[in-house]
């Protein structure tokens, strides 16, 4: 097999080679790139590894997904009704016209749309405690109950910029203490799933502080990081995006992050982790106040379309789709 190891300035980069086909990893060989090439950015250089040496022992077994294949939509539960009226940001209005996300039959409404449009589940929007969004979210819930619709949410992050690590502990567990017990909201093996906004903006570290100290007080929960790096998956248990706009090659980065998903397991003895691969039919926030104002046009469903694809082709465990009533940013 050919590899080929870029190095830039520095003076030189050594990779260390293993088999881990075994119970303990074999070492095979050490290269070392050591070229300097004056005033070339990358410096690189092409090796091969033997095959029979990274075969022997194998084929390894595969890290099965356990969970089931399902499809998700981004739901946003803050909407009152004058806001149809007043806001130069909202430059649509849903066919069920203008109204509050407080209202049962509006809730219902949309339950039954995505139901009917193949959608398993929302994931709800979530502020933290006594918010607009958390009185709605019981709404939500009794209604999806009884219409047999997945419920779990998106634990809003950033407030203003990123919340401090004390108010992220203190908002997971003011989540689980009012829906831990709480068998309407999705779970796998009894663990509720949280989805996690805009992960990158604290380090692993902070992260593993945060739900270690959530664990501490005898919660425990799958958590899904919206999160482009897999060195957040020592903390988390799944990746997906949010967004697909000005990704230059979405399908490189889906493949890439479905393989750290799928193979991660390896390192510490775990099932494979749960890839999640996010559609988007388009995007348009220039009426919002304070925002340079980005869009990407629908291009008659053809950008749908290929975002889909490129989900579909990264051999994803769940579809989301951003978003079933994100009326902001036109998604």
């Amino acid at each position: 097999i050919v590899f080929e190891i870029q190095k830039g300035d520095i003076k030189y980069t050594t990779l260390d080679i293993y088999n881990y086909n075994g119970k303990e990893p074999v070492f095979l060989e050490t290269i070392t790139n050591d070229a300097n090439i004056p005033g070339d950015p990358e410096n690189t250089m092409e090796f091969t590894v033997d095959i029979n040496k990274l075969t022997a022992k194998g084929p390894l077994q595969y890290l099965v997904s356990s969970v089931p294949k399902l499809v998700w939509a981004f739901y946003y539960p803050w909407y009152h009704k004058q806001q149809w009226h007043t806001s130069k940001a909202l430059i649509d209005t849903p066919l069920v016209g203008a109204h509050d996300s407080s209202d049962p039959d509006v809730i219902e409404l949309h339950i039954k749309q995505a139901k009917s449009a193949g959608i398993d589940g929302f994931i709800v929007s979530w502020w933290g405690k006594n918010d607009y969004a958390d009185q709605n979210l019981k709404t939500i819930l009794y209604i999806a109950d009884k219409l047999d619709f997945k419920i779990t949410i998106y634990l809003e992050s950033l407030q203003n910029g990123p919340r401090s690590e004390e108010d992220l502990k203190k908002m997971f567990l003011s989540f689980y203490e009012s829906y831990g017990e709480d068998q309407r909201y999705y779970r796998i093996n009894g663990n509720p799933v949280i989805f996690v906004w805009a992960v990158e903006s604290h380090p692993p570290s902070s992260w593993e502080d945060i739900l270690s100290a959530v664990e501490d007080e005898g919660y425990t929960g799958v958590y899904i990081a919206m999160a482009g790096q897999p060195d957040y998956l020592e903390i988390f248990d799944g990746l997906h995006l949010y967004g697909t706009v000005g990704v230059s090659d979405l399908s490189a980065v889906y493949e890439r992050l479905s393989t750290s998903c799928s193979t991660y397991g390896y390192f510490n003895d775990e099932p494979s982790y749960i890839w999640a691969a996010t559609v988007c039919p388009g995007y348009d926030d220039r009426k919002i106040p304070g925002r340079e104002g980005l869009y990407q046009p629908r291009d008659d469903g053809e950008y749908y379309l290929e975002t889909f694809e490129a989900a579909v082709n990264s051999s994803p465990d769940w579809l989301l789709v951003t978003s079933f009533n994100e009326w902001w940013e036109n998604t």
